[in-house]
């Protein structure tokens, strides 16, 4: 079948995996007014999420019973079990959440199952969360390290996160440097050149990992709240607004208004909500626009 991730998103939605309204503390130590979470679900629905995995990975990998699929601990632990033996080559295995000091060789150091990988296998893996990216990179450096490949990180929900940071490109750098030498005996200030925060999927993908996820907060988040809270109020707009203003400082993904706009979804009780945003504004990012092509909030 082919992956539906409209209805991928309303099963996380209707199973309680995405969780808004409170303040939850991350792993990444980030506290957050939203959380994605793939623990804690009953048979049906897991049987469910692995339905949809599959279809993912039929359609996005090609000869996909080739490779091993493991799952990054602990939240994709039995997934990566569990879908190497529905579309991969069968073999089941582990990571070890900590390195084992002991054991009578590097596999088994990082990897803990009768049928582990080996020395130029190449694998998959697969995270549930991906927030900053430190967790499914220091694995992939691991397994990396005892000469066993890693070329895709499939991802159950992309929260689209800051990750490394990147430096500005060197013709920037360079014109810079012109400007500064051609007005260094004036008062004139030149500015300098400015890098950005890569995503942490941007992050890992410069380091030759491909990412493929299923969703990110951009349509996850918004499509949540709509179902949550079908009439916005003065309670849960508030809710919105700390979501937004999360997503404007933490998020590496920028809008793209091109003009000034009041977003303004609601008149009652003579309560009237309305919030200004300009374009470049921390607030003009792409979690907002998901929220406006979801219709929970609209452009006046």
């Amino acid at each position: 079948m082919v992956f539906d991730r409209v209805e991928y998103e309303k099963l996380l939605i209707d199973a309680g995996c995405v969780r808004i309204g409170e303040n939850y503390k991350l792993s990444s130590g980030r506290n957050s007014p939203y959380h994605i979470t793939f623990r804690n679900f009953g048979a049906k629905v897991y049987g469910e999420l692995i339905n949809f995995l599959e279809d993912f990975i039929k359609e996005n990998i090609e000869n996909h019973r080739a490779y091993q699929f493991i799952g990054v601990p602990y939240g994709a632990t039995f997934i990566g079990a569990d879908i190497s033996e529905r579309v991969g080559n069968g073999r089941k295995t582990q990571l070890r959440k900590n390195i084992h000091e002991r054991a009578d060789n590097p596999i088994a150091r990082i990897f803990a199952g009768p049928m582990n990988p080996e020395p130029r296998d190449t694998i998959l893996l697969i995270e549930d969360v991906l927030v900053t990216g430190s967790n499914s990179q220091e694995y992939i450096n691991r397994v990396k390290r005892i000469r066993i490949k890693v070329p895709k990180l499939i991802v159950l929900c992309d929260r689209r996160e800051k990750g490394d940071y990147e430096q500005p490109d060197e013709e920037e750098v360079e014109k810079w440097l012109k400007e500064k030498e051609k007005y260094k005996n004036t008062k004139k200030q030149v500015p300098i050149p400015e890098g950005r925060h890569m995503s942490a999927a941007e992050s890992l993908e410069k380091k030759d990992i491909e990412i493929l996820a299923l969703t990110d907060i951009h349509t996850l988040i918004p499509r949540a709240i709509k179902e949550m809270y079908p009439e916005i109020n003065s309670d849960n707009i508030k809710i919105i607004e700390r979501v937004l203003e999360y997503y404007g400082e933490h998020g590496a993904d920028r809008g793209g208004l091109n003009r000034e706009v009041h977003v303004n979804e609601f008149e009652k009780d003579r309560f009237r909500h309305v919030k200004n945003i300009r374009p470049g504004d921390p607030l003009d990012t792409k979690l907002l626009q998901g929220f406006l092509e979801q219709g929970v909030l609209t452009m006046q």
